[in-house]
């Protein structure tokens, strides 16, 4: 008895390191035709980006449209719709092949994040839920078969509203003074709350939308900028700039980056990276050695 406390107490000191390293913030539960979010917090080394997340109904991969992530002064977002079609149940969502630091050294360990779909449907669906700016509009649409009321908190001024059934309305959020940021608004109904993050551009060191950048395209932009320029450019945002962020891990900017108001801007095009030919020359030696040794081997054997 006293070996296997001992060796669970061993595996808790082992994972307990990489589960406080990485923080995911989320609800346990949610209706159907809900956003799904999450906040991911650590100290990453790489993106996050919608292709290394999967989603799994208890062991089985199941399929979500339209991952969108952003990532905010270091912390990555992610939302989702959930589609009706999904069955009540255990789900899981697995982060892999993004490294993080967990101490003093690197991991590409799995962050997981459980939740439970249930059975009832949402009276209500809002998407986006999180915005990076001071002015905060959104469609708000009533999924219930009958009349919805719609109550907003937040230090905000905005009065209940009545939604008939399907019925979607565009709602601007106006807040009553000076606050600080993130702010969280609450909307609710009488069977649900789906809170709404809200951020200010000018307090943000870093911020990246990475759901939105795979299909951009930029004009080419002439690289020799004197430093006054990029100065200049620093204030801007990419998309001001003309520009493109490079989100896949396998790509680079065929230009120099230029620092903008919202991260590394690439003024070009992304370009996937050269292929180092390690691996092609480590299997060639191998199968060079794998060769010698079956000769040596025949050899010795066949002289006997």
């Amino acid at each position: 008895m006293n070996k296997k406390i001992f060796v669970l107490f061993l595996a808790v000191l082992l994972v307990l390191p990489s589960i406080m390293a990485v923080e995911v913030e989320m609800k346990e539960t949610f209706m159907k035709g809900e956003t799904f979010y999450a906040q991911i917090s650590g100290n990453f080394l790489d993106k996050i980006g919608p292709e290394d997340i999967k989603f799994y109904r208890r062991h089985l991969n199941t399929e979500f449209e339209e991952i969108n992530v952003l990532e905010i002064n270091g912390d990555f977002h992610i939302s989702v719709k959930i589609p009706f079609e999904k069955v009540a149940d255990n789900y899981s969502f697995e982060i892999s092949g993004v490294e993080y630091m967990v101490g003093a050294e690197s991991s590409e360990k799995k962050i997981v994040g459980e939740f439970l779909i249930l059975e009832e449907a949402a009276d209500f669906s809002i998407y986006p839920v999180v915005f990076i700016n001071e002015s905060v509009t959104f469609d708000v649409q009533n999924l219930k078969s009958s009349k919805i009321t719609l109550g907003f908190e937040g230090n905000i001024s905005q009065e209940n509203i009545e939604l008939k059934s399907g019925e979607i309305k565009e709602i601007n959020l106006i807040f009553n003074e000076e606050i600080n940021y993130p702010k969280i608004v609450r909307v609710f109904s009488e069977n649900q709350e789906q809170n709404l993050f809200v951020y200010l551009l000018e307090n943000i060191s870093k911020f990246v939308n990475i759901f939105d950048e795979e299909d951009d395209s930029v004009e080419e932009n002439e690289t020799d900028e004197d430093e006054e320029n990029k100065i200049k450019d620093s204030s801007k945002t990419c998309s001001e700039l003309g520009g493109i962020f490079c989100i896949n891990k396998n790509e680079t900017c065929e230009v120099d980056y230029r620092e903008s108001l919202d991260g590394e801007c690439c003024l070009g095009d992304c370009v996937l990276k050269p292929k180092t030919n390690l691996g092609k020359t480590l299997g060639w030696v191998l199968i060079v050695v794998v060769v010698i040794f079956l000769t040596w081997f025949f050899k010795e054997r066949f002289k006997k």
